[in-house]
């Protein structure tokens, strides 16, 4: 008889979640796929690899087939294909993944990744999950030799990896006040009922000002975000206008 623990060539390829078709929905909503790097993220791998003193850190999107690698330290590729994937398992729990010995781990041990270059033996994944409950991908820290994480250390990726959604959302933010203020520039005359588009506008703009409280000041996110609400806040006065005409 096999025994179905013993490590598999190519290792275990992680099941599906029971909610990924809505998980690919939500993330093709934050545009991050295939987008050119930039520094914020960049910021928050290298210091994940600080905080946690490993060679490699990442920022990983799970895509259908692939994980796409929006930001990397140690580990110059863009993207590794979904089987092969640690992130893949990361993102089926709520809780951090850990593992502190790939080589003896049976879902890992027969992995490329591990038997080859880069030659895993430690990795701890956080799980980017966003306001829905839908994990979008990692941010993880790589090591080449089977180690631990001090809880110092398990804070510290915890807390980088909240400021990593945080940068997601706001990018998600985006892209709704701009839907919005496209959708709004085709409505036209409004009556006395708001439509659709301007209560979802409003949502969108809450949403964006919260998201502001949350990030760290300055940066060109920041400012086109505030720059998109100011055009919004500059619709109100001639919406409150027509619904005065129209009354």
């Amino acid at each position: 008889m096999s025994d179905s623990t013993a490590p598999r060539p190519g290792g275990v390829p992680a099941p599906l979640p029971a909610n990924e078709p809505e998980r690919l929905v939500a993330v093709r909503s934050y545009g991050i796929l295939d987008s050119l790097p930039e520094t914020v993220y960049d910021d928050l791998v290298f210091l994940a690899s600080m905080i946690c003193e490993t060679p490699i850190a990442l920022v990983s999107i799970v895509d259908e087939k692939r994980q796409f690698l929006k930001a990397n330290v140690g580990l110059p590729v863009t993207e590794t294909s979904r089987d092969v994937a640690f992130c893949a398992h990361a993102i089926l729990e709520p809780e951090p993944l850990v593992v502190p010995d790939a080589s003896a781990d049976p879902r890992f041990a027969g992995n490329p990744l591990v038997t080859g270059h880069p030659d895993i033996r430690f990795y701890a994944g956080v799980p980017l999950v966003n306001p829905d409950g839908l994990a979008l991908g990692t941010l993880c820290a790589i090591d080449t030799k089977p180690r631990e994480l001090t809880e110092t250390q398990q804070r510290g990726l915890a807390a980088l990896a909240r400021q990593v959604m945080v940068q997601l959302e706001l990018r998600r933010a985006i892209l709704d006040l701009e839907s919005s203020l496209a959708a709004r520039a085709e409505t036209g005359p409004m009556g006395r009922t708001p439509p659709p588009v301007m209560l979802d506008a409003r949502a969108t703009a809450e949403r964006a000002r919260q998201l502001l409280g949350q990030s760290p000041p300055g940066g060109a996110m920041e400012d086109r975000i505030r720059g998109l609400l100011a055009r919004l806040e500059s619709l109100q006065p001639a919406v409150a206008k027509r619904r005065v005409d129209n009354d």
